[in-house]
């Protein structure tokens, strides 16, 4: 018996290790509640959080659906682009092979028709990735063809005049970067770069924000041949990286630990059910409690990767959306998850068109999101079950899902029916 429960001891002390990491989130939500009444929330996590409500999850659930932005032949080809929502207003950015920035101004929806703003010559390159730092303020940051990485500092505003800042090659390690993701934690920021001819991931840190004291890592990802695709982000308090190699058609799963420094917390596999795919483009999105990753390939076939609720070490079940009859030859794409719709964009860098590719939002809630630590006010005007996905962010950026739902009943009817109703 006492080997047992010392059996039992190692399980839940283990366990701990292992899902420790994860902050809990501790919510109740009402049960069950009535058409257009409030539903009740408390919130009893012990761990400051930021929040992210979403009362009408499920999108990506269905089939998107794929429309004609515009075509630029005044951008011509262009290999990356980023999307942004700063204050309600909606934003692409575009960097041509020209070396010219563009900005897209969508206004309040980026389903509107942008006005285009050739913010002139940059520097010639092949990705760009936006953030925000910890103050406010975006930065771009290119991963250019003459082997450096270069950063744009809008301080005066996304639409006001910037800064360009040469970055280097941090000594050496940044040669021929492809694809470049910048990502905060805290008020840290790390870009992570992939250079297609040494087939490596680098990663700088800059402490305390983008103008603080850099550290360095980069590792070559063994029995690949050409690494261009990029996505990163964090599970809890793990980073991790995917990376696709567009020679070889496949891709890779790249556990970084708490701390992507240190080379003792790395693990790197394939993903065994994306093989065969050749993306550019790689990006993550989380909806409904779950990781997806979206792939649109070269070709034009949009691909759809479900990692349920854990994107590291798990495989996914993979959904081929097809290519809409319009996509084609794409290099730069772009997804995100804006308030409660997920959104993207695809350009062909041949015919130079841009697609807008958005996925259904039947919400029925009085507000789709919220950001509140216990929003109120908060009710259902259609019967049935609701699911409410929550994401909690800790002070490093770390990521914790939580999915609970209630049942909305019926308004009441004027018969003698015993089914359950208000």
């Amino acid at each position: 018996m006492k080997k047992l429960l010392f059996l039992y001891f190692l399980f839940f002390f283990y366990q701990n290790l292992i899902w420790g990491q994860c902050i809990p989130i501790d919510v109740v939500i009402t049960d069950t509640t009535c058409q257009n009444q409030n539903i009740s929330i408390t919130n009893n996590t012990s761990t400051p959080l930021s929040y992210e409500w979403d009362f009408c999850p499920g999108d990506m659930a269905a089939a998107p659906t794929v429309a004609l932005s515009g075509k630029y032949p005044t951008i011509g080809r262009a290999d990356g682009l980023d999307m942004i929502n700063d204050n309600q207003s909606y934003y692409a950015f575009v960097i041509a092979s020209s070396g010219n920035l563009f900005r897209l101004d969508f206004g309040s929806s980026f389903n509107n028709t942008p006005t285009v703003n050739d913010l002139g010559f940059v520097i010639q390159g092949y990705d760009i990735s936006m953030i925000k730092d910890n103050v406010g303020i975006w930065h771009a940051y290119i991963a250019t063809t003459n082997n450096k990485v270069y950063r744009i500092d809008f301080s005066n505003g996304i639409s006001g005049a910037f800064t360009t800042t040469d970055l280097g090659n941090f000594n050496g390690i940044v040669s021929s970067p492809r694809a470049i993701r910048a990502y905060r934690s805290g008020s840290d920021i790390y870009i992570f770069v992939t250079s297609s001819n040494l087939n490596t991931l680098s990663i700088v840190k800059f402490s305390g924000g983008v103008s603080g004291a850099t550290s360095t890592r980069s590792f070559n990802i063994s029995g690949t041949s050409q690494l261009i695709g990029l996505a990163v982000g964090k599970e809890c308090d793990s980073f991790y990286s995917i990376i696709s190699d567009v020679s070889l058609q496949k891709i890779f799963m790249i556990d970084l630990g708490s701390n992507p420094l240190d080379s003792t917390q790395t693990t790197i596999q394939e993903i065994a059910p994306l093989q065969g795919i050749t993306t550019y483009e790689l990006d993550v999105v989380i909806e409904n409690n779950n990781y997806y990753l979206l792939l649109p390939s070269f070709n034009g076939t949009l691909y759809q990767a479900n990692f349920a609720g854990s994107i590291i070490n798990t495989d996914p079940t993979l959904v081929n959306l097809g290519d809409f009859n319009v996509l084609d030859r794409i290099l730069g794409a772009e997804f995100l998850k804006d308030s409660s719709l997920v959104a993207g964009m695809v350009y062909n860098y041949t015919t130079y068109d841009l697609h807008t590719i958005t996925y259904p939002n039947n919400c029925n809630a009085s507000s789709p999101v919220s950001q509140d630590t216990a929003p109120t006010g908060i009710y259902y005007s259609s019967p049935g079950w609701q699911y409410i996905e929550i994401k909690g962010i800790d002070n490093t950026g770390g990521i914790t899902l939580y999915r609970d739902s209630v049942d909305i009943l019926p308004l009441p009817v004027v018969n003698f029916s015993t089914d359950k109703t208000c």
